[in-house]
């Protein structure tokens, strides 16, 4: 059994081995997809790139797939699609997480932007 702690919801949920992250957030009632993508979203296929999470403890992840390296810039590894991410031990998971582009990279903003 592994220990999934999403830190924006404070919540703490114990999981099989080998889940993806989207069918874990859903069946314990956590929101990966604002507003409306709720309804408007893949359901799971990778196609829509809207249920990006951020993954601590990456070595309990599985590697990226082909999907994941098309739809999110590698700037960041620790971002992941949540549908294609499958987990194998305790990590801690931030839903919504913000991507660091454009004007947020001047340094003028990075107090804004800073975690």
């Amino acid at each position: 059994m592994a220990k999934i702690y999403f830190s924006r919801e404070f919540r703490e949920v114990e999981v099989e081995e080998g889940e993806d992250l989207r069918s874990i957030a859903l069946r314990h009632g956590i929101n990966l997809y604002p507003g409306m993508l709720k309804y408007l979203n893949c359901r799971g296929r990778g196609f829509c790139g809207t249920c990006r999470v951020r993954v601590h403890n990456q070595e309990v992840a599985s590697e990226p797939t082909k999907v994941e390296k098309a739809k999110i810039p590698q700037t960041d590894p620790s971002v992941r699609l949540a549908c294609q991410c499958f987990v194998y031990g305790d990590c801690e998971v931030q839903s919504f997480p913000r991507v660091k582009q454009g004007w947020m990279q001047h340094k003028v903003y990075q107090h804004l932007v800073e975690e």
